[in-house]
């Protein structure tokens, strides 16, 4: 991936988690999305249910980051999503 092919995607602003494997993310381009991420639960890393809600954002606005050290990109973020919204 180029170094600013990810700028499409813009950058995460705010993430809210819902039930375990749940996260909904608005982006700075202003979109919202809702992803499951069940598709990462084998990774070492996941975390577990009570770790679930102890999610940030990082400096640069293109990564989540669990307080297991997960870290999950944008792109990917955007890609096991199952519903968009525009934000208001």
């Amino acid at each position: 991936m180029g170094k600013n092919q990810d700028e499409s995607f813009g950058t995460i602003k705010k993430v809210t988690p819902n039930k375990y494997n749940k996260i909904v993310i608005e982006t700075s381009l202003g979109k919202r999305y809702f992803a499951d991420l069940t598709f990462f639960q084998n990774i070492h890393l996941y975390p577990k249910l009570e770790e679930w809600d102890n999610v940030s954002i990082d400096s640069q606005g293109k990564n989540l980051i669990w307080s297991s050290k997960l870290k999950i990109n944008i792109k990917q973020i955007i890609d096991h999503s199952f519903k968009t919204e525009n934000v208001i």
